[in-house]
């Protein structure tokens, strides 16, 4: 009896600790394949992110090469073009002293003719209706980090491409105590117009609002080409209201007042400034 209730006792153990091993062996077979589904998915992130990043990497050198390639095409073709039109310019003045030493010279009336017509061509409506010599100006705030950056680069870029006697690009700050509404060459545009979306005036007096401002300005430094997607259908008006919630809420994000608050400062400070004025016209 002694000996069956021990092999019995015996037995029960031996399942007991079967019983066991089965029950941890099925738990190990349950986690296994989840941790390395984790791990998995994991690495496929982390492997895209990778990817994404040396991408941008690669993307960004591309970039800069083809703009530094573009630019020694650019000064090239712009030297090219100078020392061929000096060329032209000595020739034909070496004409022009030919034929005067040839002639006995003009008669009266050719000379009042000449006259009038120099005097015609100084007045003549292209050149009188050009409001600055650059070919654009932007107006924008200076006090946005965001927009000062901008426009800060396109000005650099645009004294390396074209000069900095023959830039393209005039910048407007709506915060500078001397800017004038007033002035033509402003296109009109007041503070608090110029605050809720970015304008830009060319030198024929056209004002643009908005992304078209942005896309002329970038052409101006021969960036033009990246603005081409405005063109494709259905992205214009995608782009233009993107642009039109992030002008809505601009001041909020970049200098932490509403529009509203910064026009209402701007017009004390207005105030403040026309009584001190008059204090010194009263005193002198």
């Amino acid at each position: 009896m002694e000996s069956f209730f021990g092999r019995n006792s015996k037995r029960s153990k031996n399942k007991s600790v079967s019983i066991r091993f089965t029950r941890v062996s099925t738990h190990t077979h349950f986690e296994a394949p989840m941790l390395t589904g984790i791990n998995s998915t994991l690495t496929k992130k982390i492997r895209i992110l990778c990817s994404v990043l040396i991408c941008s990497i690669i993307m960004a050198h591309l970039f800069q090469v083809a703009d530094s390639f573009l630019m020694k095409q650019l000064r090239s073709a712009s030297s090219t073009l100078a020392t061929s039109s000096s060329r032209g310019w000595v020739a034909s003045r070496q004409f022009a002293s030919s034929t005067s030493t040839t002639s006995t010279g003009p008669s009266n009336t050719d000379a009042q003719f000449a006259t009038s017509a120099d005097r015609s061509i100084g007045k003549s409506p292209a050149v009188s209706s050009r409001l600055f010599p650059e070919e654009l100006n932007v107006l924008y705030d200076s006090k946005c980090n965001v927009c000062k950056l901008e426009m800060e680069w396109l000005a650099g870029r645009d004294v390396r491409l074209n000069g900095d006697a023959a830039r393209k690009v005039k910048l407007t700050d709506l915060e500078d105590p001397a800017f004038d509404p007033n002035d033509p060459a402003n296109g009109g545009i007041n503070y608090e117009t110029g605050m809720a979306a970015i304008y830009a005036v060319t030198a024929n007096g056209k004002i643009l609002k908005g992304v078209p401002a942005f896309a002329l300005a970038y052409e101006q430094v021969g960036l033009g080409w990246l603005w081409g997607i405005y063109n494709v259908p259905g992205m214009r008006q995608l782009i233009n209201l993107g642009y039109d919630i992030f002008a809505k809420y601009r001041t909020r994000l970049t200098r932490g007042s509403s529009l509203e608050e910064l026009v209402r400062l701007h017009r004390e400070k207005n105030v403040l400034e026309n009584a001190n004025d008059c204090e010194r016209c009263n005193k002198m």
